[in-house]
């Protein structure tokens, strides 16, 4: 009897060294966890990944994504405070903890990490990532931004069971939706611009390793290939 052959699953197999990857404790240095993070996020227009100094000395990165983040929580209560002077020079773990949680408002106050899969897990709940050189352990805010205007239901697209709200005119919002729905790094987002005159932001979305790439390809092909002075609907693209 004649034993059946395995096919290989290179999907499959590319799952499994993101599990392992998403497994790794965190790196002391920063460019090492910049590089991973990106891989994992690759062709995510989204993704945010910005590098500073920590009241002044100290060596930083933050990671988020860009429309699941309250920009005023971010900019009032979270970089506004970590941009002032500090007599800090170390990057010590428990020094840092104590300095962010009595200089941040009580909205953002931190939580210590430890791994990558912590890390992903809070990235993609709409929480910022903050790094420090020469430490293990990374910090966790949360800054969740809530949706501009109540969402209500298309007219022509009455559902009778389920959540009772559609898309509208704004990409981010319409991202962030389905990031809500959708907690994983292998929801890409890739963002092209269209028409010469209008220069309309388009975005793709799919899931890494469910959608074929030929297909993939294909419609960013066929989008970037749209010679028009303005496109201002979608049923142009559907055409």
């Amino acid at each position: 009897m004649k034993t059946k052959k395995r096919v290989a699953d290179p999907f499959g197999k590319k799952l499994k060294e993101l599990d392992k990857t998403m497994e790794l404790k965190i790196s002391s240095e920063l460019d090492d966890n910049e590089t991973l993070l990106t891989q994992l996020f690759a062709n995510c227009s989204d993704l945010v990944v910005r590098k500073l100094h920590m009241f002044g000395s100290i060596p930083g990165m933050v990671v988020y994504l860009d429309v699941l983040v309250d920009d005023q929580l971010w900019d009032d209560g979270f970089l506004e405070p970590l941009m002032q002077p500090e007599a800090a020079s170390s990057s010590i773990s428990s020094q840092l903890y104590e300095i962010l949680n009595f200089k941040l408002a009580s909205i953002v106050q931190p939580r210590i990490v430890t791994n990558m899969n912590e890390i992903v897990q809070s990235i993609v709940r709409g929480e910022v990532v903050l790094f420090a050189q020469s430490s293990s352990e990374a910090f966790t805010f949360g800054l969740k931004d809530k949706l501009h205007r109540q969402l209500e239901e298309p007219a022509t697209e009455a559902v009778i069971r389920g959540p009772r709200y559609g898309f509208i005119e704004k990409l981010d919002i319409n991202l962030a939706l389905i990031r809500h729905r959708l907690r994983t790094p292998r929801l890409k987002a890739e963002k092209l611009c269209v028409g010469r005159l209008s220069q309309t932001d388009v975005m793709i979305v799919y899931i890494e390793n469910l959608a074929e790439q030929s297909v993939v390809k294909e419609v960013k092909k066929r989008i970037s290939g749209i010679d028009m002075d303005s496109v201002l609907s979608p049923v142009i693209l559907r055409n």
